[in-house]
């Protein structure tokens, strides 16, 4: 199913990708050393490539091997062995790239409101913990 290659493409178009959503994040910012961007290109592609394919791969078979049946990986092995699988196979690396740009804003605000409830509950924690007469 061309694993390997599906996995390297994916990440090369991931890093493209990163490298877009900061971008986007870093224009606003002022005062930056007008090579930061390239910088911090060449770390997440270098990032993104420490990954082995191969360890990715091993890490994913257990699990694949957890929720599929021989008959449903015989399956899917089929369906991308056919004209269509290859067509879709050949688009899942930018898909993923695709998917994770578009997603980015979506990640960013639920990070944004994860940290603010956190950021809410440590307060009132303290609050508390205020409020909480002292022994002598």
């Amino acid at each position: 199913m061309h694993s390997r290659e599906l996995m390297e493409a994916t990440l090369d178009k991931i890093s493209v990708s990163v490298q877009a959503i900061m971008h986007e994040q870093l224009k606003s910012e002022k005062n930056l050393p007008p090579d930061l961007e390239a910088r911090v290109a060449k770390a997440t592609a270098e990032t993104l490539h420490q990954f082995q394919v191969e360890d990715i791969l091993n890490a994913i078979e257990p699990v694949i091997q957890k929720n599929y049946t021989q008959g449903e990986l015989r399956a899917i092995v089929a369906f991308y062995s056919s004209p269509y699988g290859q067509s879709i196979q050949k688009k899942q690396p930018t898909v993923a790239a695709e998917t994770l740009q578009a997603m980015s804003p979506l990640i960013a605000q639920a990070q944004a409101e994860a940290m603010r409830r956190v950021q809410e509950e440590i307060a009132k924690i303290r609050k508390e913990q205020e409020d909480v007469p002292k022994k002598s």
